[in-house]
């Protein structure tokens, strides 16, 4: 029995058959193998907790992809594959890698310490007696135990806190002669323990004089003597005592006494009052001698009116005296006398700039 052959137009319907076959088997594969091959971004980073000017080593973990390019953040950027980048400043930035065929991203947020600690000064312009805000700043976004010791040098007075603080105050006190156009520097030091290391700073601060005001003292033995009106205080205490402040030397103070050339009377006044001193003690009365009242019963030796301060400074056997001019319509002091030294046989005050 012959066989039929096929016309010539069912041969080509079943060569188009079998080529759509074909088709949808290769995009069959095609979806098969790019499913197997799926492209994922990741990395990685060493150290995790960098520091600045360390090398940070980022690790690629993609896969399947071709070309990458990364953002550190810092606008700065790189296209190998496993970049190392150094970070100059502390922060935190977001490093995003990214692939070029997908554009598929990841982004981590590095943190980047400071590895040293920085002091703080809140005044601009710093002068001797001036109280100054000392304060450690610190980088720790890990919050790693912390503790501070600070270094002042001896003629730098903590005036609150304490040298364990992040925190203090402190008052620049240093007695060599220091004028706006000659200031002296001085230096602070911090050491902070972090994680068990220890970082130090230092700050050189810079010191100008501030015009004040200052009793010179003299004794029998011909010894010198000053005291300082600090700004915006009364008058120092005894514990305040700086002989030879503000440029002078024993003998300098001795020169200015001389060339100030005290006539200290036993009487003086001011603002219609008349102050009285002598072996009897101290007195205040009218200008007319009416409404005396006593204000101390102990001798005393000299008195100097201090009319830009409105204070009286006199001397006993005890030292020298400070007393405010505050008094009632019946010349009653409102205030008691501070003893600023025990100066005895004082024989010479003047006021001096």
């Amino acid at each position: 029995m012959v066989q039929e052959q096929p016309s010539s137009e069912e041969r080509m319907v079943s060569n188009n058959n079998t080529m759509n076959t074909k088709q949808l088997y290769l995009i069959l594969a095609g979806i098969a193998l790019m499913g197997c091959h799926k492209v994922t971004v990741d990395f990685s980073y060493s150290p995790t907790e960098p520091k600045t000017g360390e090398t940070v080593t980022f690790t690629n973990l993609s896969e399947n992809g071709e070309d990458y390019t990364w953002d550190f953040g810092d606008n700065r950027s790189a296209s190998t594959k496993s970049p190392t980048h150094t970070y100059s400043k502390a922060g935190t930035y977001m490093v995003t890698l990214s692939e070029k065929r997908t554009k598929k991203t990841c982004t981590h947020a590095v943190t980047v310490t400071d590895s040293l600690p920085t002091i703080g000064i809140q005044e601009d312009a710093i002068h001797r007696f001036d109280s100054v805000s000392l304060k450690a700043l610190v980088w720790n976004p890990f919050s790693h135990p912390v503790t501070y010791r600070w270094h002042l040098d001896e003629n730098t007075r903590l005036l609150s806190g304490n040298l364990n603080e992040d925190n203090i105050v402190v008052q620049f006190r240093h007695r060599r002669h220091i004028s706006d156009d000659d200031p002296t520097t001085v230096h602070v030091g911090l050491d902070i323990t972090m994680d068990g290391i220890v970082h130090s700073a230092e700050q050189t601060v810079t010191v100008y004089e501030r015009k004040t005001w200052s009793l010179l003292f003299r004794t029998p033995s011909a010894d010198a003597y000053q005291l300082v009106y600090l700004p915006h205080y009364d008058i120092v205490s005894s514990l305040d005592w700086i002989e030879g402040s503000l440029g002078y030397t024993t003998a300098d103070g001795r020169a200015a006494l001389d060339a100030a050339s005290p006539t200290l009377q036993a009487t003086d006044r001011m603002e219609h009052k008349r102050y009285t001193g002598g072996s009897n003690g101290l007195y205040v009365s009218n200008l007319n001698g009416s409404n005396e009242v006593q204000l101390t019963a102990d001798s005393v030796g000299i008195i100097l009116l201090d009319s830009l301060h409105q204070r009286l400074f006199y001397t006993t056997a005890e030292g020298v005296h400070a007393l405010p001019l505050i008094y009632s319509p019946n010349n009653q002091s409102k205030e008691a006398a501070l003893r600023i030294n025990n100066l005895t046989d004082v024989t010479a005050i003047t006021l001096h700039e």
